[in-house]
């Protein structure tokens, strides 16, 4: 592997692991701080709340002055990381977030392994996923406190134990715990495409792992709304496909955005695409026009599964992940040295950049700090619920370690910037 390329990856996960210490940043800090939130409440109702319902079934900290039991993807890494917060709001918030990033990369590296040797497009295919974590939608997302990068390793491991030869016991459970966690990571399948001819010998693993899928989001979900007591926040409703392909493709602008800042990060796909280009144009050998095939139809099963919603969640994209590395790796392996430091070179400052905006609220003021002072102190000890400015993300009830939007409650709590404010409601 490129040595620059390992410099690059070793920038990214310093950078994780100094982002977990303060709060969430963009993209999707409202995702990750309803996700945070899940496991934090599994651990106060396991240990601190009298009436327990349900153990197994997710509840929000919005709860207000509700239960709050709501229906949501499969809650599987909320419930792992309930117990780092056995010691506290401020350190469980840290402690959960590292977790999730070790074990990003302990399953990076165990697909690594499983794909070593497996040719695809005469490149290794364990050196593309190492690749995965500073390119495409998995460079943005294996880091952060979400599920999407989890389901999409699971499903991949599973595929790539049954690539050679067919292996049930292991792909099976693999397979269904990811699409449980996130349906869309199915796509990650996609790969299979390559050997059309095993596809048949795949349906023994794939299906089985499906109709688990589907009888949680239909069944299960349909029972954890019977007993909820708390208006449904997450969307797990499936769409329909036809209306939703419609509304994709009637976004042209916006899947050429998908494109070329997402799936190839930050503009890469320019001189990567001109580069293809020339080749055809000179009439040489185009040893990848399948794997762009099988991306496009990965897009095309996100837009069929999400429709034009998915060019606000750019996550359900992560099963992408695999094939856009692949590209990536093949371009390296045979595009002119000049043109692939033109492009290291671009992919350097842009994680450089990242590196700085994650990073900068780690050596300043933030809201963490102020809440971790907060809770230090005890001058919330004995309050079980706050009040706050009406939101329906749980930001301040993370923050410490409380249910919040308790219209009953007599504190109020508002954070603005890198401060914490707390208002007695009597006064």
């Amino acid at each position: 592997m490129n040595k620059w390329i390992k410099y690059l990856i070793g920038l990214k996960v310093a950078v994780a692991i100094l982002a977990a210490f303060s709060p969430f940043v963009h993209p999707h800090i409202i995702r990750q701080t309803d996700t945070m939130a899940v496991a934090l409440r599994y651990w106060m109702r396991w240990t601190l709340e009298t009436d327990l319902q349900y153990p197994l079934l997710p509840a929000v900290l919005t709860a207000g002055d509700s239960y709050g039991i709501t229906p949501m993807e499969f809650p599987f890494l909320n419930l792992i990381t309930a117990p780092f917060f056995a010691l506290g709001a401020d350190w469980g918030k840290t402690l959960s977030a590292l977790f999730v990033i070790i074990l990003y990369l302990s399953l990076t590296y165990a697909l690594s392994r499983v794909w070593r040797g497996i040719k695809l497009f005469g490149v290794d295919a364990g050196e593309a996923i190492w690749l995965m974590l500073i390119f495409g939608v998995s460079q943005m997302y294996w880091g952060r406190f979400m599920p999407d990068y989890l389901a999409f390793s699971l499903v991949l491991l599973a595929v790539g134990l049954s690539f050679k030869e067919i292996n049930i016991k292991a792909s099976l459970p693999l397979a269904a715990l990811g699409l449980l966690i996130k349906p869309p990571a199915i796509i990650a399948m996609g790969i299979l495409l390559i050997e059309p001819k095993t596809l048949l010998k795949h349906m023994l693993w794939i299906i089985p792992a499906f109709i688990v899928c589907i009888l949680y989001y239909t069944k299960g979900i349909d029972f954890i709304r019977s007993v909820s007591d708390h208006h449904a926040y997450f969307k797990v409703e499936f769409r329909n496909p036809i209306e939703s392909l419609i509304n994709f493709i009637s976004n042209p602008i916006k899947i050429a955005k998908l494109i070329y800042k997402d799936l190839f990060t930050s503009f890469l796909i320019f001189p990567m695409g001109g580069w293809m280009l020339w080749r055809v144009f000179k009439n040489r050998s185009v040893k990848y026009k399948g794997l762009i095939g099988i991306f496009f139809l990965q897009i095309l099963g996100i837009a069929m599964l999400n429709g034009d919603h998915s060019f606000i969640h750019d996550y359900y994209f992560v099963g992408a992940s695999f094939s856009t590395a692949i590209i990536f790796l093949l371009f390296l392996k045979l595009a002119p040295k000049s043109l692939i430091n033109i492009c290291l070179l671009i992919l350097t400052f842009y994680q450089l950049e990242r590196g700085l905006y994650e990073t900068r609220a780690v050596f300043g003021p933030n809201h963490w700090k102020d809440c971790a002072r907060i809770i230090e102190t005890g001058t919330l000890k004995d309050i079980d619920r706050i009040d706050n400015p009406k939101k329906n993300y749980p930001t301040e009830g993370l923050c410490l370690g409380k249910i919040q939007n308790s219209k009953k409650s007599n504190v109020f709590v508002d954070i603005q910037g890198s401060k914490v404010i707390i208002k007695d409601k009597k006064e």
